[in-house]
């Protein structure tokens, strides 16, 4: 029982050097989702905006830990797709010899941008849910909005209804005005 205190000890502070490491390397900050960037292409993207560099141990510890994958291999090809997705938006990720990716300081600028972008509108959107009053999430929100354009719906279709019965009700009156203006043209018969 002795000898698994130290290794259950060893075991729970190397989880947690994993997390600290893991926030260390890639700031919990979101990117446009137009960018379409998964949950790893972004924590890399993070990490390399932070970092001066990455490397395919980091990357390891940040996106594959406890995974039987080859994390350098795994880092080439999360770059390659990232080259791809950010290319449009002139964010270029340069490599060096063994494996080590950088951002260019007008990447890093670039990004810096966007994120500062994101924050703003995120603290636009939870702004607008507290006004809104008793909306805690986008969730609710979403599902707000949902019931909303139910309404409006029922809305629409109602006043088409109207819309028809104003039309029916026009085409009476009308019928009945012709009836009495032919009435009012006929010779009275005594």
């Amino acid at each position: 029982m002795g000898a698994a205190d130290p290794l259950t000890n060893k075991i729970a502070e190397l989880e947690e050097y994993i997390v600290q490491q893991r926030r260390a390397f890639a700031p919990p900050y979101g990117f446009p989702k137009a960018w379409k960037l998964t949950q790893t292409e972004a924590n890399v993207l993070r990490a390399l905006l932070v970092q001066p560099a990455l490397t395919g141990e980091q990357y390891g510890v940040l996106c594959v830990h406890g995974k039987n994958i080859d994390p350098l291999h795994n880092l080439r090809v999360r770059i390659f797709h990232l080259r791809h997705k950010l290319k449009p938006y002139g964010i270029i990720i340069q490599n060096y010899h063994s494996g080590l990716y950088s951002l260019d300081s007008a990447s890093k600028d670039v990004l810096r941008d966007v994120v500062k972008e994101e924050q703003n509108r995120a603290l636009k959107w939870r702004e607008m849910l507290n006004d809104l009053g008793g909306i805690k999430t986008r969730q609710e929100f979403v599902e707000m909005l949902i019931s909303l354009k139910r309404v409006a719906f029922e809305l629409n279709h109602k006043l088409g209804q109207v819309k028809q019965l104003e039309q029916t009700l026009r085409t009476l009156v009308e019928s009945k005005q012709r009836r009495s203006r032919v009435e009012s043209s006929k010779p009275a018969q005594h």
